[in-house]
This record gives C-alpha cells, sequence and structure tokens, in this order.
C-alpha cells in the first residue's frame, strides 16, 4: 500500500514542479505572482514518495503528519464556516486524508 502512496506522491510532485516552473516563466515574462513555494512542496513531495516507495519509516512520519494536519482542519475546519451542502465534501476529504494516513502508518512494522 506504501508503494503505491509514494507513487501517487511522485506524481504530485511532478505536477507541482510543473506548477511551479509556469509561476517562473509567468514571472519572468509578465512580472506574475511569486509562488515560489511550490518548489519546496515539491521537492519534500518527491523526498515522501521516494522515501515511501523504498518504504522507509521516516516517509511515512513524513506523509502521515500533513495528512492528518490536512484530514483535521478540513473536517473541523469547514463545518463552522462552510455552508451545508459543501460542508459534507470537505468532511468527506478529511476523513479521506486521515484514513489514508492511518493505512500507511498500518504498515509501520514492515517498513524499514
Amino acid at each position: 500500500m506504501s508503494r503505491a502512496i509514494g507513487n501517487v506522491t511522485l506524481a504530485c510532485s511532478a505536477v507541482l514542479l510543473a506548477l511551479f516552473l509556469a509561476n517562473l516563466r509567468s514571472q519572468f515574462l509578465y512580472h506574475g505572482p511569486d509562488y515560489s513555494f511550490l518548489g519546496w512542496i515539491s521537492v519534500y513531495a518527491a523526498v515522501t514518495g521516494v522515501g515511501l516507495r523504498r518504504s522507509f519509516k521516516w516517509a511515512a512520519i513524513l506523509f502521515a503528519f500533513p495528512c492528518y494536519i490536512l484530514g483535521l482542519f478540513l473536517a473541523v475546519g469547514s463545518v463552522f464556516k462552510v455552508p451545508l451542502p459543501w460542508v459534507l465534501l470537505d468532511v468527506a476529504m478529511g476523513l479521506l486524508f486521515c484514513i489514508v494516513a492511518t493505512k500507511v502508518l498500518k504498515e509501520w512494522l514492515r517498513l524499514r
């Protein structure tokens, strides 16, 4: 399971890198906004994805911690600020993030 999630994380890293490069081009040609943090997030996702592909424990922690934080933020934070039909989608996405992080951490004993 962690290898498949590592592949998805590497794909997300590639998408973030493409967005970073497109923003860099926009900055040079059109003096657009600065979204340079996308490059750092891409590096973080690439390191985590490679670590999950190779089944390292540190990669499981690097993956699970932000997933839990984002999941709790979506599930709890949207209840107070989002109107009713959309709050169900936010809570479902938050629970999905928490479930995926829990599945990765359940493989703790199999990781190196």
